[in-house]
């Protein structure tokens, strides 16, 4: 495999085979992460970096339903990127990119945060020192192209 694994597959970069509800409150807990500018939740994959071998009639469905759920529960609607399909390997999956919005990001009402691969509701106080220390409410352009055809 002598080829570079794109840079997004080695950043902030969490995988689901599917996303349900509750694996979609990660998109909360990676908004919030103060070291990550964009960071990626990668459906189709399995946690080993696998394809989950998914098709592209599947992938657009997948990218509807997500959006639909991404307009619906996540807040700030400014955390977004980009929700899209990617061919990856004759495989198809769907990548979600979250940004850090400059203010508490919550899905669903509650704010979550995450450290590794664990994930946990935040606590008031939790929410408190987080919203000390962001500037407070930016708006930032994510350049998917940059982000998934640059390779170190």
């Amino acid at each position: 495999t002598g080829m570079a694994r794109p840079i997004w597959l080695r950043r902030q970069t969490a995988r689901k085979v599917s996303l349900g509800l509750a694996a979609a409150a990660k998109l909360s807990a990676l908004a919030n992460k103060l070291d990550q500018p964009i960071s990626f939740l990668v459906i189709g994959l399995n946690d080993d970096g696998s394809s989950a071998h998914k098709d592209a009639s599947w992938a657009k469905q997948c990218e509807e339903v997500v959006s639909q759920h991404v307009n619906s529960y996540l807040d700030l609607i400014q955390a977004r990127g980009e929700i899209s399909c990617v061919e990856v390997s004759a495989f198809f999956v769907v990548m979600i990119t979250v940004q850090n919005p400059g203010e508490v990001t919550s899905w669903d009402s509650k704010a979550h945060i995450a450290a590794g691969t664990t994930m946990d509701e935040m606590a008031r106080e939790d929410v408190l020192r987080l919203r000390i220390q962001l500037p407070g409410l930016v708006q930032r352009n994510i350049d998917m192209r940059y982000a998934i055809c640059h390779r170190q």
